[in-house]
């Protein structure tokens, strides 16, 4: 081989390489984007939203004192913040009731073929109630806010809300199995079920690395992947 086809292989090689690279180093940049974006979506329930719920709570009290103008008690922003914070309240006590221990031992006592299929079922409901889910909050915050011109088409809220809290109950409720699943798979002696579990994910990476996307679709993928909107 000469030295000029030597210094061409090279000098491609050199630039494949370093496209390679750079393709790498955007993913985990937009890993890392992804990643501090839902710690920042987490810490809002528990930070900003109590603070958002107080404000509105304080708005309620101090209507008598500073006189009532205008159509609306609390801006639709504010609506949502009370709808969120009772929904977290609500579902936070409820899942009190719930006994993880004998969730965690019912688990246990499965086959790993049992689990291997428990674990697959829990995360296409996983993907349902996140689908669903989505939509009747939405219809909850639309139907809290939207104007109303008789006070008796508030009322319609109510279904919303409990359906609201029902779906949000029965999501922790599967993230709990999920998480419990996980449990199990990590503590169990027989290390075939998180071996199973590691290489359906990597069927499914795979499946998604050789497919085609164009860029729209990429991008909304990517979106879908790393935000989520907290309850």
């Amino acid at each position: 081989m000469s030295d000029g086809l030597k210094a061409f292989l090279l000098k491609h090689s050199f630039k494949n390489d370093k496209a390679m690279a750079l393709r790498i180093w955007e993913t985990v940049k937009l890993m890392i984007f992804g990643f501090f974006l839902c710690v920042d979506a987490f810490l809002y329930v528990f930070t900003l939203l109590p603070l958002r719920v107080l404000l509105a709570l304080l708005r309620l009290l101090t209507l008598p004192c500073c006189g009532f103008s205008g159509s609306r008690l609390l801006q639709p922003a504010q609506v949502c913040d009370v709808l969120k914070g009772l929904i977290l309240v609500l579902c936070f006590s409820m899942m009190h009731y719930v006994d993880y221990s004998m969730m965690y031992h019912m688990i246990r006592g499965q086959s790993v073929i049992k689990l291997y299929i428990i674990y697959n079922m829990l995360e296409v409901a996983d993907r349902l109630f996140s689908s669903f889910g989505q939509d009747i909050l939405d219809a909850l915050y639309w139907t809290a806010t939207e104007p109303k011109e008789r006070k008796r088409d508030s009322i319609g809220v109510i279904p919303h809300f409990f359906m609201a809290v029902f779906y949000v109950f029965l999501h922790a409720i599967l993230i709990m199995v999920q998480a419990s699943t996980l449990n199990v798979a990590f503590n169990s002696h027989n290390k075939s079920l998180l071996t199973i579990m590691m290489s359906n994910n990597f069927v499914e990476i795979k499946g998604s690395v050789f497919k085609k996307f164009e860029k729209n679709n990429l991008f909304q993928m990517s979106n879908s992947g790393k935000i989520f909107s907290p309850p």
